[in-house]
């Protein structure tokens, strides 16, 4: 959960009755900031890619998606690839 939601649930309704507990034990309860680790994911380093890019030229970012939808046996287009991390609920507004 991200630190937002972990002071939501202490200091909200959203805790269910455990925000006492929580604010008791609040060095042992916290939340991870979303996002990406650029040092670890950067595509100038990444060993996991076939294609290296960074800000200077993309050229060779295409050449990744070609290598993914081969890898993943998905048919070749230009249509672009989209992929979602992340729980599937009202609150993250999926319906």
């Amino acid at each position: 959960m991200s630190p937002h939601h972990a002071w939501e649930v202490r200091h909200t309704d959203l805790g269910c009755g455990l925000g006492p507990t929580l604010h008791r034990f609040q060095e042992k309860f916290g939340g991870i900031l979303n996002g990406l680790d650029y040092e670890m994911w950067n595509p100038h380093l990444d060993p996991h890619i076939p294609f290296h890019y960074d800000i200077e030229g993309i050229d060779h970012k295409a050449g990744n998606t070609r290598a993914l939808r081969e890898m993943l046996r998905l048919r070749d287009g230009r249509r672009p690839l989209a992929a979602y991390v992340g729980r599937l609920d009202t609150q993250k507004a999926c319906t």
